[in-house]
């Protein structure tokens, strides 16, 4: 299976869904041949039924929050790495992977 994906303009899953509709005319099906995952899990994306990287952004603003403040504060700050969960919401556009 070929995986496409092509990162959502500004939040929204538009340009990932005219991805999909792409395919059609060369022959490639979403889900069977090809799978298509947007990136946000904009809630246009459920309502599309796309599958799509969960960005928890309440999170990333909070982490990005303390580490502003850390700086406020007089901390010194070389380099920073947070990893937060980016979970994969399994919808129709995506399927298993073919021999």
């Amino acid at each position: 299976m070929t995986t496409v994906r092509r990162e959502a303009k500004q939040g929204h899953p538009g340009p990932t869904r005219r991805t999909s509709r792409s395919l059609r005319p060369a022959g490639l099906r979403v889900p069977d041949r090809v799978s298509v995952i947007g990136v946000d899990d904009h809630p246009v994306a459920e309502l599309m039924d796309l599958a799509t990287v969960h960005q928890p952004v309440q999170a990333q603003g909070a982490a990005a929050g303390r580490l502003v403040m850390r700086i406020i504060e007089g901390c010194l700050v070389d380099s920073v790495h947070i990893s937060l969960r980016t979970p994969l919401v399994i919808r129709s556009t995506t399927g298993p992977a073919s021999d």
